[in-house]
């Protein structure tokens, strides 16, 4: 084992990068109450660690592929240094099938097997006998390996980065022996690759060759396949995914047609002169035939609260809900915050400005303490909670 010893951290402030830090020692940077700060030797990790770890690996692996598809609103670049989805998914393909081979069928002039009746009629010379021609030897389909030694050797190296960087990580440690071929990748690893695939249509191969290109240019390295800062994500925007996935039951395209609060710049004087802003979008929904929760997931500690910004954002939510789906709904408003202790709705709750009357309109913004490792769990098992509409 490389690594001496590791250090786990919490991103206190939601602007924090979560991820995993590569060196001589390794750093590991979770949300909020999920894990207490530590540092010890990996050998002294604990099996109930080791465990939260692996569920933190497969939640962080959950985000990128939903990152992966999703283009924010925003237009935001979020990309991680490093996916762990791309590495897991490599290290599947090695466990499920092994070093990478390619068969091929050939024709070969053979005295057994299956014979190939139209070829060796066309090509082989028959000996004559009174029962009729008989062939001695034959043209017969045998299976031959292509010479796809570049994608193995680039695989081999990408496979043992992985189990080092990660491997004690999700119990992956194995190091494959590299006596020919490429020892290290270079500028030209991606080329070879992309040739190799151009001209195949096998399935596994279009797959391997796409996971191994993607891995080499997240680690942005060109003699090694090992990155050090392997960040996964923005600690606000997690939770924000977490709780888009626990609480909410519409899809981004609904929340945008539904809930989208858009502004805009008009020109007083030539008013179809419009410059129109980013538009404001609730972190979650949940909408069913007699209520509607408007969600704002918010990565504070229970001592600190939601500023005047998150507080307006989620009163205009709730009144734009309103006026686009009438008053047959039962509206409800809140804040979803983390927590290391129980899941429970908090005592405090927002209210619209107090010295202004007739304001009962706005409906008051609860706050839903929720337990982070809960979460996280019922995050990688796509399991839904109804804490929120009861």
């Amino acid at each position: 084992m490389s690594k001496k010893s590791l250090i786990i951290e919490n991103a206190e402030n939601g602007l924090g990068k979560i991820g995993l830090i590569a060196g001589d020692d390794t750093k590991i940077v979770l949300p909020m109450f999920y894990l207490n700060n530590i540092k010890k030797e990996i050998s002294e990790i604990t099996k109930e660690e080791k465990l939260k770890l692996k569920v933190m690996v497969k939640a962080w692996r959950k985000y990128q592929i939903k990152h992966h598809n999703d283009i924010k609103a925003s237009g935001e670049d979020e990309s991680p240094n490093y996916n762990f989805d791309v590495a897991l998914s490599i290290i599947e393909d090695y466990v499920n099938n092994g070093l990478y081979t390619e068969f091929e069928k050939v024709d070969k002039l053979k005295k057994d097997g299956k014979i190939d009746f139209a070829k060796t009629i066309k090509k082989c010379k028959s000996l004559l006998t009174q029962q009729g021609p008989v062939y001695l030897s034959y043209i017969s389909q045998v299976k031959k390996m292509n010479d796809e030694e570049t994608i193995r050797s680039i695989q081999r190296i990408v496979v043992n980065s992985i189990s080092r960087e990660i491997g004690w990580l999700v119990g992956f440690n194995i190091q494959l022996p590299i006596e020919y071929g490429l020892s290290v990748i270079t500028k030209k690893s991606i080329y070879d690759l992309n040739e190799s695939r151009n001209n195949s249509f096998n399935t596994r191969k279009l797959k391997l060759t796409d996971l191994l290109i993607e891995y080499i240019k997240c680690t942005k390295k060109e003699n090694t396949a090992v990155c050090s800062n392997m960040f996964v994500a923005t600690a606000y925007r997690f939770w924000e995914e977490i709780i888009f996935n626990v609480f909410g039951n519409l899809t981004n395209k609904e929340i945008s047609e539904q809930f989208y609060v858009r502004h805009a710049y008009q020109n007083s004087k030539d008013k179809k002169k419009i410059r129109v802003m980013d538009p404001l979008m609730p972190d979650a929904i949940y909408k069913d035939d007699r209520m509607i929760c408007i969600i704002d997931a918010k990565y504070y500690s229970p001592n600190n609260y939601p500023t005047n910004d998150d507080i307006s954002k989620q009163f205009i939510y709730a009144a734009k809900a309103v006026k686009s789906h009438g008053e047959n709904y039962c509206y409800k408003n809140w804040f979803v915050m983390p927590t290391n202790k129980e899941s429970k709705v908090a005592k405090q709750q927002v209210i619209f400005d107090v010295n202004i009357s007739g304001t009962d309109e706005y409906s008051a913004i609860k706050i839903y303490y929720a337990n982070m490792d809960e979460m996280i769990l019922n995050y990688i098992n796509d399991k839904k909670m109804d804490a929120l509409i009861i």
